[in-house]
């Protein structure tokens, strides 16, 4: 049994889950991903010392470089208790066991089902342990108890609790995720009846309410998932924080007085609280990766057109969807639920080389050729960040794997790259906001955005097809 921060056992006579960590694997779930997880770690090292290790020109001797980082000033009562350390545990779970759950932060429920990843949850469910009702019922406390939109993690800001109760209580599909408590993003997935307000103040004035599940959302419904609400987002999901003026800042449940990244920043803080085992999110420019490093969870930007974004929206930009999760067996088996395309999908990703994302995590990868950036060519990169990237790629390189430094020759042009991607993502905040205009059937100006919003709209009307393209 594994001790958590929060100071809760792992388990009770009837949900209970073994942890078994195989040190000499790789649950590399999904190998024909790009699996981006950022660290966001507190653990000290020296800069100078990263520095050398990753640009000198001799060949890096991963294991010496581990070695070093481990002795360094990262002391083990700092790696069990900063807020932010968790990144090198969601490392070590990366690399050791798909069924491992992600370490639980000191403001996370502890109920005897909080700490069950979304499998464990759903197998207890199938096997008439519990019903999807007290799953659901729950998780509705749990939010209840520390979701406080002014003292706690304000994350689930829309609530629909006594539709979940009934669904779960009513037949459900035969789905591997049946009777799960689930949140969805309040962006572009919309939820039949709904709010749906974008972390806009002009949807939230109008009362907005989806007329139609998304194509995504008709997914997550068939897997058996039972929605209890929706998560907090900046607006139109355009920053990398979680605090529109719509709502007000979401709270990292690791230090309250810390935000949870974004734009996914309620999903995060509302799965790494344990809330809920799992919840969808959105990532085009690391609203995914950004948070889950943030909070302490699995997050992975899957491939463009593996899920679709239909009907309201096209698979031709950067933005994808998927979930932040507590395993990796989560957010494999996620996917394979929701990767089938729809009718009129713009872009369908090739099928995974396994069959599925699932059976990924049962094959040995083999010995893989493996590329580590620890330091950003584009700016200061904290050494704490930078010990966590070295300390696993010396972990990979332990396991038999032929680590060495590299990265896409494209970062070497980021000036050209961020310019280009800056258009794109001002041209769809022009875009997006001319689109809530119409929803609620007028049009939307300067006083109904925030005044970044609002620069980036200007920004995108200026913009010509040539500089777009």
């Amino acid at each position: 049994m594994t001790d958590y921060p929060c100071g809760s056992n792992y388990g009770s006579s009837r949900a209970s889950l073994t942890i078994q960590r195989h040190s000499d694997q790789i649950a590399t779930s999904l190998s024909s991903q790009r699996v981006a997880v950022q660290s966001a770690s507190r653990c000290s090292a020296s800069r100078s010392l990263v520095k050398e290790s990753l640009f000198s020109p001799r060949v890096v001797d991963w294991s010496a470089s581990r070695r070093v980082v481990s002795e360094s000033s990262c002391s083990e009562r700092v790696v069990a208790e900063s807020p932010s350390s968790t990144a090198q545990s969601t490392f070590s779970l990366m690399i050791s066991g798909a069924d491992v759950v992600v370490p639980a932060p000191p403001h996370c429920a502890t109920d005897e089902f909080a700490l069950l990843d979304a499998t464990a949850q759903a197998e207890l469910v199938r096997h008439g342990d519990v019903s999807a009702k007290e799953l659901v019922q729950a998780a509705i406390t749990r939010i209840e108890a520390l979701d406080d939109p002014k003292s706690g993690l304000n994350a689930v800001i829309h609530r629909r609790f006594e539709q979940a109760l009934a669904e779960a209580d009513g037949p459900l599909p035969d789905g591997p995720f049946g009777g799960v408590p689930f949140l969805l993003k309040d962006l572009w997935p919309s939820s039949a009846g709904d709010p749906m307000h974008l972390g806009n103040m002009a949807m939230k004035a109008a009362g907005y309410r989806a007329p139609a599940d998304a194509n995504l959302v008709r997914r997550y419904r068939a897997a058996g998932f039972v929605f209890v609400g929706r998560t907090n987002t900046p607006e139109l999901g355009l920053v990398a924080t979680t605090e529109p003026l719509a709502y007000g800042p979401t709270r990292n449940p690791w230090n309250l007085t810390h935000g949870p990244g974004g734009s996914s920043g309620g999903a995060a803080a509302a799965v790494a609280a344990r809330l809920v085992p799992i919840a969808n999110a959105s990532d085009g420019g690391g609203s995914i990766r950004i948070p889950a490093s943030a909070c302490g969870l699995i997050g992975l930007k899957p491939s463009r057109g593996r899920n679709s974004m239909g009907p309201a929206q096209d698979e031709w930009g950067v933005s994808v969807q998927h979930v932040v999760a507590l395993s990796v067996r989560d957010c494999a088996l996620a996917l394979d639920a929701t990767c089938r395309p729809f009718p009129g999908d713009g872009v369908i990703a090739p099928p995974p080389p396994d069959g599925t994302f699932a059976a990924a995590l049962e094959r040995q990868p083999g010995k893989l050729r493996i590329g580590v950036l620890a330091v950003s060519p584009a700016c200061e990169t904290d050494a704490q960040c930078s010990a966590v990237a070295v300390a696993t790629a010396s972990r990979l390189a332990v396991l038999g794997h032929d680590v060495q430094e590299s990265y896409p020759s494209v970062l070497d042009g980021l000036a050209a790259f961020g310019a280009q991607f800056s258009t794109q993502w001002a041209v769809n905040a022009a875009a997006n906001v001319a689109r809530m205009g119409r929803l609620i059937g007028r049009e939307l100006g300067p006083d109904d955005v925030e005044p970044t919003t609002q620069l980036l709209v200007d920004m995108g009307r200026r913009a010509t097809a040539l500089e777009l393209n």
